[in-house]
């Protein structure tokens, strides 16, 4: 796997828990039928390229709940339900200044 690209794939019911910032170039996520995931990021959620969240038919499987600013480019697709009430969402930064895959 290249280090600037995070893929993950929830087969059953699924619990991401980050306990700081999430940052990657590359991002997605992919949902199978019949299965759910919820991610939870203290810090920052971050991608600076490609970013797909979750099933357009069914993003009630991806739950998002984000502590601080979340942060996609203007390629961001994302299939899933948020909870954020202290965060807020911005454009993504330039890609000079992008840092990529660092978790924590």
């Amino acid at each position: 796997m290249n280090r600037s690209t995070l893929n993950i794939r929830a087969t059953g019911r699924t619990v991401l828990s980050v306990d700081g910032n999430l940052t990657t170039c590359s991002f997605s996520i992919t949902v199978d039928p019949g299965a759910e995931l919820d991610i939870f990021v203290r810090g920052r959620l971050e991608s600076s390229a490609s970013t797909i969240l979750g099933d357009p038919t069914r993003p009630v499987a991806l739950r998002r709940y984000v502590g601080q600013t979340t942060i996609f480019n203007s390629v961001a697709k994302v299939n899933a339900n948020l909870y954020a009430p202290a965060s807020t969402s911005s454009p993504a930064p330039p890609p000079s200044t992008a840092r990529c895959s660092s978790i924590g």
